[in-house]
Protein backbone atom coordinates (compact mmCIF):
# COMPACT_ATOMS: atom_id res chain seq x y z
CA UNK A 1 0.00 0.00 0.00
CA UNK A 2 3.12 2.58 0.22
CA UNK A 3 3.38 4.94 -2.56
CA UNK A 4 6.61 5.05 -4.80
CA UNK A 5 8.23 8.70 -5.11
CA UNK A 6 9.48 10.20 -7.69
CA UNK A 7 11.28 13.23 -7.28
CA UNK A 8 12.78 15.96 -10.10
CA UNK A 9 16.42 17.63 -9.85
CA UNK A 10 17.56 20.73 -12.05
CA UNK A 11 20.82 22.19 -11.11
CA UNK A 12 19.97 21.73 -6.96
CA UNK A 13 22.54 19.53 -4.86
CA UNK A 14 20.84 16.79 -3.35
CA UNK A 15 21.16 18.19 0.30
CA UNK A 16 19.38 21.27 -0.83
CA UNK A 17 16.05 19.37 -1.10
CA UNK A 18 14.23 20.33 2.17
CA UNK A 19 12.11 17.07 1.79
CA UNK A 20 15.31 14.72 1.72
CA UNK A 21 15.33 13.59 5.24
CA UNK A 22 12.03 13.41 5.58
CA UNK A 23 11.67 10.60 2.72
CA UNK A 24 14.81 8.98 4.15
CA UNK A 25 13.11 8.53 7.08
CA UNK A 26 10.20 7.26 5.96
CA UNK A 27 11.76 4.79 3.22
CA UNK A 28 13.83 3.13 6.18
CA UNK A 29 10.98 2.87 8.08
CA UNK A 30 9.25 1.09 5.40
CA UNK A 31 6.34 3.31 4.87
CA UNK A 32 7.15 4.36 1.09
CA UNK A 33 7.98 1.89 -1.72
CA UNK A 34 10.97 3.14 -3.07
CA UNK A 35 11.99 6.28 -4.68
CA UNK A 36 13.60 7.37 -7.76
CA UNK A 37 15.14 10.91 -7.87
CA UNK A 38 15.73 12.03 -11.86
CA UNK A 39 18.42 14.59 -12.00
CA UNK A 40 18.11 16.90 -15.18
CA UNK A 41 21.11 18.81 -14.23
CA UNK A 42 23.95 19.25 -16.76
CA UNK A 43 26.40 16.92 -14.13
CA UNK A 44 25.68 14.41 -12.04
CA UNK A 45 26.28 14.18 -8.69
CA UNK A 46 27.20 11.74 -5.96
CA UNK A 47 25.55 11.44 -2.41
CA UNK A 48 25.27 7.91 0.09
CA UNK A 49 21.60 8.44 -0.06
CA UNK A 50 22.04 7.48 -3.66
CA UNK A 51 23.35 4.02 -2.00
CA UNK A 52 20.32 3.44 0.30
CA UNK A 53 17.75 0.48 -0.17
CA UNK A 54 15.22 1.49 -2.57
CA UNK A 55 16.47 4.50 -3.69
CA UNK A 56 17.38 4.94 -7.31
CA UNK A 57 19.69 7.74 -8.60
CA UNK A 58 19.29 8.70 -12.85
CA UNK A 59 21.14 11.41 -14.45
CA UNK A 60 19.76 12.92 -17.12
CA UNK A 61 21.73 15.95 -18.39
CA UNK A 62 19.64 16.45 -21.82
CA UNK A 63 16.52 17.57 -19.05
CA UNK A 64 13.81 16.63 -21.53
CA UNK A 65 10.94 17.73 -18.78
CA UNK A 66 9.19 16.53 -15.73
CA UNK A 67 7.13 13.96 -17.15
CA UNK A 68 9.15 11.72 -18.93
CA UNK A 69 10.49 11.67 -15.02
CA UNK A 70 6.71 10.81 -14.02
CA UNK A 71 6.50 8.52 -16.77
CA UNK A 72 9.79 6.62 -16.12
CA UNK A 73 8.57 5.90 -12.48
CA UNK A 74 5.38 4.76 -13.58
CA UNK A 75 6.49 2.76 -16.28
CA UNK A 76 8.46 0.91 -14.03
CA UNK A 77 6.75 0.13 -11.32
CA UNK A 78 6.37 -3.00 -9.47
CA UNK A 79 3.54 -5.21 -9.98
CA UNK A 80 2.72 -4.86 -5.94
CA UNK A 81 2.87 -0.92 -5.99
CA UNK A 82 -0.18 1.18 -6.72
CA UNK A 83 0.52 4.66 -6.28
CA UNK A 84 2.72 7.00 -7.27
CA UNK A 85 3.83 10.75 -5.78
CA UNK A 86 5.19 13.04 -7.72
CA UNK A 87 7.62 15.55 -5.94
CA UNK A 88 9.81 18.54 -7.55
CA UNK A 89 12.93 19.53 -5.25
CA UNK A 90 11.37 23.23 -3.95
CA UNK A 91 8.24 21.51 -1.71
CA UNK A 92 8.56 21.42 1.67
CA UNK A 93 6.80 17.67 2.37
CA UNK A 94 5.70 17.10 5.62
CA UNK A 95 4.93 13.95 8.02
CA UNK A 96 1.79 15.52 8.64
CA UNK A 97 0.49 15.35 5.22
CA UNK A 98 2.51 11.76 4.49
CA UNK A 99 0.38 10.28 7.31
CA UNK A 100 -2.86 11.92 6.17
CA UNK A 101 -1.97 10.64 2.95
CA UNK A 102 -1.32 6.97 4.15
CA UNK A 103 -4.57 7.28 6.18
CA UNK A 104 -6.62 7.73 2.96
CA UNK A 105 -4.60 4.58 1.58
CA UNK A 106 -5.71 2.05 3.31
CA UNK A 107 -8.99 3.16 3.26
CA UNK A 108 -8.85 1.93 -0.38
CA UNK A 109 -11.28 4.10 -2.62
CA UNK A 110 -11.29 2.33 -5.85
CA UNK A 111 -12.28 5.69 -7.79
CA UNK A 112 -9.92 7.89 -5.93
CA UNK A 113 -7.58 9.00 -9.09
CA UNK A 114 -5.15 11.52 -6.86
CA UNK A 115 -4.63 12.56 -3.41
CA UNK A 116 -3.19 16.17 -3.34
CA UNK A 117 -2.47 18.47 -0.02
CA UNK A 118 -3.08 22.19 0.01
CA UNK A 119 0.28 23.91 -0.86
CA UNK A 120 0.73 27.92 -0.48
CA UNK A 121 3.20 29.92 -2.43
CA UNK A 122 3.81 33.32 -1.18
CA UNK A 123 1.18 33.66 1.73
CA UNK A 124 -2.15 32.20 -0.87
CA UNK A 125 -3.20 28.73 -1.32
CA UNK A 126 -1.95 27.82 -5.03
CA UNK A 127 -3.58 24.18 -5.25
CA UNK A 128 -5.93 22.97 -5.21
CA UNK A 129 -8.73 25.24 -7.26
CA UNK A 130 -11.51 25.51 -8.67
CA UNK A 131 -11.24 24.77 -12.30
CA UNK A 132 -14.57 24.98 -13.81
CA UNK A 133 -13.78 28.60 -15.33
CA UNK A 134 -10.97 29.52 -17.45
CA UNK A 135 -8.09 28.98 -15.01
CA UNK A 136 -6.68 32.36 -15.37
CA UNK A 137 -9.67 34.07 -14.05
CA UNK A 138 -8.89 33.82 -10.28
CA UNK A 139 -7.90 31.07 -7.90
CA UNK A 140 -10.88 30.12 -6.45
CA UNK A 141 -9.74 27.67 -3.42
CA UNK A 142 -10.72 24.38 -2.67
CA UNK A 143 -12.22 22.80 1.12
CA UNK A 144 -10.26 19.71 2.43
CA UNK A 145 -12.41 16.44 1.89
CA UNK A 146 -12.88 13.64 -1.31
CA UNK A 147 -14.69 15.82 -4.56
CA UNK A 148 -16.02 14.84 -7.78
CA UNK A 149 -16.15 18.76 -8.67
CA UNK A 150 -13.99 20.20 -11.55
CA UNK A 151 -10.65 20.92 -9.60
CA UNK A 152 -6.97 21.37 -10.77
CA UNK A 153 -3.75 21.03 -8.68
CA UNK A 154 0.11 21.48 -9.32
CA UNK A 155 2.14 17.97 -9.62
CA UNK A 156 4.14 18.35 -6.76
CA UNK A 157 2.96 16.30 -3.90
CA UNK A 158 0.20 15.06 -5.31
CA UNK A 159 -0.17 11.09 -5.47
CA UNK A 160 -1.63 9.12 -7.91
CA UNK A 161 -3.73 5.67 -8.18
CA UNK A 162 -2.34 3.46 -10.26
CA UNK A 163 -5.41 2.21 -11.72
CA UNK A 164 -6.21 5.29 -13.46
CA UNK A 165 -3.19 6.21 -14.70
CA UNK A 166 -3.58 2.76 -16.41
CA UNK A 167 -6.82 3.78 -17.65
CA UNK A 168 -5.63 7.60 -19.17
CA UNK A 169 -1.90 6.08 -20.90
CA UNK A 170 0.21 7.41 -18.21
CA UNK A 171 1.61 10.96 -18.52
CA UNK A 172 1.43 13.06 -21.63
CA UNK A 173 4.10 13.46 -23.48
CA UNK A 174 2.23 16.67 -25.80
CA UNK A 175 3.27 18.36 -21.87
CA UNK A 176 6.69 17.93 -21.19
CA UNK A 177 7.11 20.38 -18.56
CA UNK A 178 4.47 22.77 -18.33
CA UNK A 179 0.24 22.43 -17.99
CA UNK A 180 0.64 18.68 -17.32
CA UNK A 181 -1.16 19.04 -14.16
CA UNK A 182 -4.13 20.88 -15.94
CA UNK A 183 -3.94 18.10 -18.12
CA UNK A 184 -4.53 15.23 -15.54
CA UNK A 185 -6.83 16.59 -13.33
CA UNK A 186 -8.68 17.43 -16.93
CA UNK A 187 -8.81 13.92 -17.19
CA UNK A 188 -10.14 13.34 -13.83
CA UNK A 189 -13.38 14.33 -14.45
CA UNK A 190 -13.57 13.57 -17.96
CA UNK A 191 -13.36 10.10 -16.61
CA UNK A 192 -15.56 10.53 -13.59
CA UNK A 193 -13.00 9.79 -10.85
CA UNK A 194 -12.78 11.65 -7.51
CA UNK A 195 -9.62 13.38 -5.73
CA UNK A 196 -9.19 13.69 -2.19
CA UNK A 197 -7.72 17.14 -0.55
CA UNK A 198 -6.09 16.95 2.32
CA UNK A 199 -6.46 19.11 5.68
CA UNK A 200 -2.50 20.10 5.43
CA UNK A 201 -0.89 22.46 3.72
CA UNK A 202 2.40 21.94 2.16
CA UNK A 203 5.00 25.29 1.12
CA UNK A 204 5.97 25.37 -2.41
CA UNK A 205 8.30 27.92 -4.50
CA UNK A 206 6.54 28.71 -8.00
CA UNK A 207 8.53 31.10 -9.54
CA UNK A 208 6.71 31.02 -12.57
CA UNK A 209 4.41 33.63 -11.34
CA UNK A 210 7.32 36.18 -10.76
CA UNK A 211 8.03 37.93 -14.27
CA UNK A 212 11.24 39.18 -12.91
CA UNK A 213 12.25 35.30 -11.95
CA UNK A 214 11.45 33.38 -14.56
CA UNK A 215 13.59 32.97 -17.76
CA UNK A 216 12.13 34.10 -20.85
CA UNK A 217 12.98 30.29 -22.42
CA UNK A 218 11.06 29.07 -19.48
CA UNK A 219 7.80 31.39 -20.19
CA UNK A 220 8.17 30.53 -23.64
CA UNK A 221 7.80 26.74 -22.69
CA UNK A 222 4.92 27.89 -20.50
CA UNK A 223 2.92 30.25 -23.48
CA UNK A 224 3.59 27.10 -25.80
CA UNK A 225 2.11 24.46 -23.70
CA UNK A 226 -0.95 26.76 -22.51
CA UNK A 227 -2.17 27.63 -25.92
CA UNK A 228 -1.85 23.78 -27.05
CA UNK A 229 -3.57 22.89 -24.16
CA UNK A 230 -6.71 25.03 -24.77
CA UNK A 231 -6.43 24.06 -28.88
CA UNK A 232 -6.37 20.75 -28.22
CA UNK A 233 -8.79 19.81 -24.84
CA UNK A 234 -10.53 22.58 -23.10
CA UNK A 235 -11.29 23.89 -26.81
CA UNK A 236 -14.57 26.12 -25.07
CA UNK A 237 -12.02 28.32 -23.02
CA UNK A 238 -9.63 29.14 -26.26
CA UNK A 239 -11.38 32.20 -27.24
CA UNK A 240 -10.86 33.70 -23.64
CA UNK A 241 -7.54 32.59 -23.84
CA UNK A 242 -6.82 34.58 -26.43
CA UNK A 243 -8.22 37.81 -24.78
CA UNK A 244 -6.36 36.88 -21.60
CA UNK A 245 -2.94 36.56 -23.56
CA UNK A 246 -3.94 40.05 -24.78
CA UNK A 247 -4.99 41.80 -21.39
CA UNK A 248 -1.97 40.00 -19.91
CA UNK A 249 0.66 41.28 -22.52
CA UNK A 250 -0.70 45.10 -21.83
CA UNK A 251 -0.26 44.54 -18.26
CA UNK A 252 3.14 43.14 -18.67
CA UNK A 253 4.25 46.08 -20.95
CA UNK A 254 3.24 48.31 -18.24
CA UNK A 255 4.91 46.08 -15.06
CA UNK A 256 7.52 44.14 -16.00
CA UNK A 257 11.21 45.35 -16.34
CA UNK A 258 12.29 42.01 -19.02
CA UNK A 259 11.06 43.60 -22.43
CA UNK A 260 11.36 40.44 -23.90
CA UNK A 261 8.25 38.53 -22.07
CA UNK A 262 5.20 40.96 -23.22
CA UNK A 263 6.67 40.18 -26.39
CA UNK A 264 6.48 36.95 -26.02
CA UNK A 265 2.89 37.21 -24.97
CA UNK A 266 2.10 39.17 -28.33
CA UNK A 267 3.26 36.96 -30.05
CA UNK A 268 1.54 33.66 -28.51
CA UNK A 269 -1.68 36.49 -28.92
CA UNK A 270 -0.84 36.85 -32.91
CA UNK A 271 -0.35 33.26 -33.68
CA UNK A 272 -3.34 31.92 -32.04
CA UNK A 273 -5.27 34.86 -33.53
CA UNK A 274 -4.12 33.30 -36.71
CA UNK A 275 -4.59 30.30 -36.33
CA UNK A 276 -8.10 30.61 -35.22
CA UNK A 277 -9.07 32.63 -37.80
CA UNK A 278 -7.76 30.14 -40.80
CA UNK A 279 -10.25 27.44 -39.03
Amino acid sequence: MQPYVVLVLYQTLWDEVVAKDLLAKWLTQNRLAGLLIYDNSPKAQQHPDFHLPKVTYQHHPENLGITIAYQTAYANLAQEINWLMLLDQDTQLTEDYLKQAEQVIKTNHSNLAAIVPKVFADNRQISPIAADQYIRSGFQEIASGITNNRIMAINSGSIWQRDFLDMIGGFNSKFPLDFLDHWLFYMVYQKQWQVAILNTHLLHDLSVFNYDKVSTVRYQSILSAESQYYRLYETKWLAHHQKQLLKRMVKQFLTVKNRRIWKLTFKAYWQLSKERNKS
